[in-house]
């Protein structure tokens, strides 16, 4: 097996959360920087732009190539991870940029009528 490029050793369900295999769950992510946290914001300070820039060039290529995040977890029980129980598996697509979304209620089909001219109000 190939070693992941995305990593995480930690991952605990929140107090009085219980996966249920009959139950359907959402599961949504971000690409950030990681970058000091702002007290006073109670959240990380922004990415500096040049680096955002950088952010928003590799999430559109990851658009472009229709790429997808497939996750795998597994419940720690010691010994040798490849042993370890898988819990869950999922994939995540990367979402049509909010500028580039039609907007509710219109089809991919749908063809806007032609624009009229001041003249022919």
């Amino acid at each position: 097996m190939a070693m992941p490029q995305f990593g995480n050793s930690t991952m605990r369900l929140r107090a009085g959360q219980q996966l249920n295999e009959h139950s359907e769950y959402q599961v949504s992510g971000w690409v950030d920087v990681k970058t000091p946290w702002n007290d006073a914001l109670n959240k990380p300070e922004p990415a500096p732009p040049h680096l955002q820039e950088k952010l928003d060039q590799a999430l559109q290529l990851l658009q472009e190539c229709n790429a997808q995040l497939s996750f795998t977890i597994k419940q720690k029980t010691g010994g040798d991870p490849q042993g370890w129980p898988i819990a869950a598996k999922m994939n995540v697509y990367t979402n049509t940029p909010q500028e580039k979304r039609l907007p509710k209620g219109l089809s991919k089909s749908y063809v806007a009528p032609p624009a009229t001219q001041p003249w022919e109000v």
